[in-house]
Order: structure tokens, then sequence, then C-alpha cells
């Protein structure tokens, strides 16, 4: 059992978390805008899925390995 002034998230942890949460986040809005372009035209719909996929697959794993 925890301590009454323990955090929920030790503090080692905690930039991992916000990583998380921000990911989380950019993810719900890629769905939104993902789904909006595949109802306008299905074409440009798979192009942004595919496009914005990688750019982010490799600016994410550059980030973790070099900033973060």
């Amino acid at each position: 059992m925890r301590r009454p002034d323990e955090r929920m998230i030790p503090a080692e942890n905690r930039k991992w978390y916000r990583l998380g949460t921000a990911i989380a986040f950019f993810w719900a809005a890629f769905v939104v805008v993902l789904l909006l372009a595949l109802e306008w035209n299905l074409f440009y719909g798979l192009v942004f899925a595919t496009v914005v996929s990688v750019v982010f697959g490799i600016a994410f794993t550059y980030f973790v390995l070099y900033v973060y």
C-alpha cells in the first residue's frame, strides 16, 4: 500500500507519462482528421494516412533517441 505522501506516478516515470499522454492526444487528432479526409476523398485520405504515419514514426524515433 502506498503512503499518502507518495505520488501515483514516480518522478522517474513522470516524463514518460507526459510523453504518452501527448502521443495519445496527437493520435486522437490524427484519427479525426483522417476520418474527415476519408469522407472527402478515399485516395487523399489514404495518402494522408501513409505520409503522416511515416513522417511521425521517423520524427518520434528521432525525438526519443536524440532529444528526450
